[in-house]
């Protein structure tokens, strides 16, 4: 069994489980890579002005 070690950005552990939708193992040249897809609601208020661009 191999083990991966993760680096990055993003700190994975914050996400729970169920929220990961696909892991995708990638081999490049000069190693491999893991891509994690995450299912997020993302809602924004946006305030009506009646103005127009």
């Amino acid at each position: 069994m191999q083990k991966l070690n993760l680096k990055g950005t993003r700190d994975l552990q914050f996400y729970q489980f169920d929220q990961s939708k696909r892991f995708r193992l990638v081999k490049r040249a000069d190693g491999y890579y893991v891509q994690v897809c995450l299912h997020l609601d993302s809602f924004e208020v946006i305030e009506i002005t009646k103005n127009a661009i």
